[in-house]
């Protein structure tokens, strides 16, 4: 999987990546290097992320195979409809084509891709699972809000058919698969300008974040070029490296998992979101003794290999009435919004602080 996205995202042409670019890249298709500011996601205007993505969503999709099937015939008015009628959520997916690039390595990369995300999602609802048996379990004997936190893990564990008395949970998660919200996005670092350290000041990669979903999956290869970092909360404006061990069998991975807003909220904060950032990977004593750039330190990006990621962002269905424990201690008065309106809500709040903090700025200048 992780040799099929570094093909795509390093080793093919741009040209092959720009067939993939669509109008909305922020839920499929290709977004090129500076193009995107994850730091907007809290309300920060930090510098666009120096990344390489590709995104997809489900595999199995009825109207996705429909509007697959209306653009070969050349029916684009037809595929216009289909494409209004859906969740903002449920795009279909873009794959480079035969045109673009040769045909064993269109086949080998959509197969591989496809693979990876049908199997990550099914990893997810374990891990999610897990999760909210241990969010019940810590609070079992808090009686004020054990009522109001299962209802929302229950509505959680109902969207992602995690149910264990079901016994036709195979059926059922394979329908799920039609309307499944999840995103995997292929990310791409490569050694760029960002990897030279000037004095003390760490540009990062990609700017400090949450992610809005319910959890991220994370998959790297063995990449140098760039390190993930968590917020560290015991310690103000400190980071803890993410250190992985080396991948001794490519059949035996090693996630790393982020928990994100959504399941933040749901849990009214028991399970904060992890704020988390990418930085360039310095290499230490690359260069010759004495013979220093100006305004450079001794630290040198020699030996710096491209690295690249699989991060999948499990979403919910569309429609999935949630119970939000911070808007009520009570399951009566508590609000019910559906995943989309919540999600949208959520961007919009980060947007909305984002253009307090800009009007600040103005007015501390003007």
């Amino acid at each position: 999987f992780l040799k099929a996205t570094n093909l795509f995202l390093n080793d093919a042409d741009e040209s092959v990546r720009r067939s993939c670019l669509t109008k909305d890249r922020a839920r499929r298709g290709y977004s090129p290097m500076c193009t995107e500011n994850f730091a907007s996601l809290i309300g920060d205007d930090g510098p666009n992320d120096l990344v390489r993505k590709f995104r997809v969503g489900p595999v199995i999709n009825k109207d996705q195979k429909k509007i697959e099937a209306e653009k070969e015939k050349g029916l684009d008015e037809e595929v216009t409809e289909i494409e209004k009628k859906l969740s903002c959520l449920l795009r279909p997916n873009v794959w480079p084509t035969k045109d673009v690039w040769d045909e064993d390595s269109v086949a080998y990369f959509r197969t591989s891709i496809e693979a990876f995300y049908k199997e990550s999602c099914r990893v997810s609802r374990g891990v999610v699972h897990a999760m909210c048996d241990g969010l019940l379990q810590a609070n079992n004997e808090n009686t004020d809000n054990i009522d109001l936190l299962r209802s929302s893990i229950d509505a959680l564990l109902k969207s992602l058919m995690m149910s264990n008395n079901n016994e036709e949970t195979d059926q059922i998660i394979s329908s799920r698969d039609t309307s499944d919200t999840s995103i995997l996005t292929l990310l791409g670092y490569q050694k760029g300008s960002r990897h030279r350290q000037h004095g003390k000041q760490i540009r990062p990669l990609v700017a400090p974040h949450t992610d809005v979903g319910v959890v991220t999956l994370l998959l790297f290869d063995q990449g140098d070029s760039a390190k993930l970092q968590r917020i560290d909360r015991e310690a103000e404006n400190q980071w803890i490296d993410v250190a992985l061990p080396r991948i001794q069998n490519e059949c035996d991975p090693v996630f790393v998992i982020n928990i994100g807003d959504c399941l933040s909220e749901l849990s009214h904060g028991m399970l904060p979101s992890t704020i988390h950032r990418v930085i360039p990977k310095i290499i230490h004593g690359g260069g010759k003794k004495g013979k220093k750039k100006k305004n450079m330190t001794d630290l040198t990006t020699t030996a710096i290999t491209p690295r690249n990621c699989l991060a999948l962002f499990v979403g919910l269905e569309p429609t999935q009435m949630l119970t939000l424990p911070s808007s009520s201690p009570t399951i009566e008065g508590a609000e019910r919004i559906t995943y989309e309106e919540w999600r949208k809500r959520r961007i919009a709040q980060a947007a909305k602080v984002l253009r307090e903090k800009s009007n600040e700025k103005e007015e501390i200048k003007a």
